[in-house]
């Protein structure tokens, strides 16, 4: 990972049930969630493997 890219990134806590509860609202299952950001992350050339 780039460290100009490491250096804008901010640790936050989630509990897995919050994410869970705001994805449902939003009617996009956790599934679809996790899907889309691995889709995000191979685009910006991050290998799948992290």
């Amino acid at each position: 990972m780039p460290v100009h890219f490491a250096e804008q990134l901010h640790r936050i806590n989630i509990k897995p049930h919050a994410a869970y509860k705001y994805f449902s609202n939003r009617g996009l299952n956790l599934k679809y969630a996790r899907n889309w950001f691995i889709d995000k992350m191979v685009k910006a050339k991050v290998p799948e493997s992290i």
